[in-house]
């Protein structure tokens, strides 16, 4: 099935997202990573990566039909990469489209806060204007996503809601992970793991679509040390 059309194409970083997880469902993809590396002068390092694990690849390798989701998803993230690499602030921009160990995704770095919510919501084909919320605020001693998971259950409900009871949706696990220059004090969102100067959250889609899940998240630390 095809969802990507010029008409609805999303204009908002996480619902990139989910049309990347619409196009790559078939293929049993199981996970949607994102990292993020805060240093001390809040500049940093982005990735995002769609691992369709084992599944992905042995069905590309054996030639079943999964070569239509698997291109679009490459294109999408080519195009992104494209954009951001024209992008002020941002810069080592990295994409991995080769899908031979069964996943594709981008990497950047960015210099500001300012900067990296731009890239975000170039990544959606959207220029950010001021008055547009960012994604993230990043402060010297603390990170905060913003919960766009109303965003993201309308998008799908209006656009895709034949979506809403895929079984596939239920194999899907988005996880965030946030690494900063300080160790952390305080961390909340759902279903939390932390280490010293790691926070990880993760979220089913299935249930992020069908309950009142929140897609935010806050930190706070300690001052950090610069790290190259």
């Amino acid at each position: 099935m095809k969802y990507r059309t010029r008409a609805n194409r999303p204009s908002f970083f996480w619902t990139w997202v989910v049309l990347l997880i619409l196009m790559l469902a078939p293929t049993g993809c199981i996970e949607i990573g994102e990292e993020l590396d805060v240093k001390a002068d809040r500049s940093g390092t982005y990735s995002l990566k769609v691992d369709a694990g084992q599944l992905a690849g042995l069905l590309l390798l054996s030639g079943v039909a999964v070569d239509e989701e698997i291109s679009e998803g490459i294109v999408l993230i080519r195009e992104a990469g494209h954009r951001l690499k024209s992008a002020r602030g941002i810069s080592n921009v990295r994409l991995d489209t080769l899908i031979g160990d069964g996943s594709i995704g981008l990497s950047f770095d960015f210099s500001d806060p300012a900067r990296f919510n731009q890239a975000l919501y170039l990544l959606g084909e959207t220029e950010k204007k001021f008055y547009y919320p960012s994604l993230y605020t990043i402060g010297s001693r603390s990170v905060k996503r913003r919960n766009i998971a109303p965003i993201v259950r309308n998008q799908v409900r209006k656009d895709y809601p034949e979506l809403m009871d895929n079984e596939f949706l239920g194999k899907i696990e988005l996880v965030s992970t946030c690494r900063v220059s300080g160790e952390l004090k305080r961390a909340k969102g759902h279903q939390l793991r932390q280490s010293a100067q790691e926070a990880r959250f993760s979220w089913n889609m299935r249930e992020l679509l069908h309950t009142d899940q929140g897609l935010g998240y806050t930190l706070r630390y300690s001052k950090g040390t610069a790290r190259p």
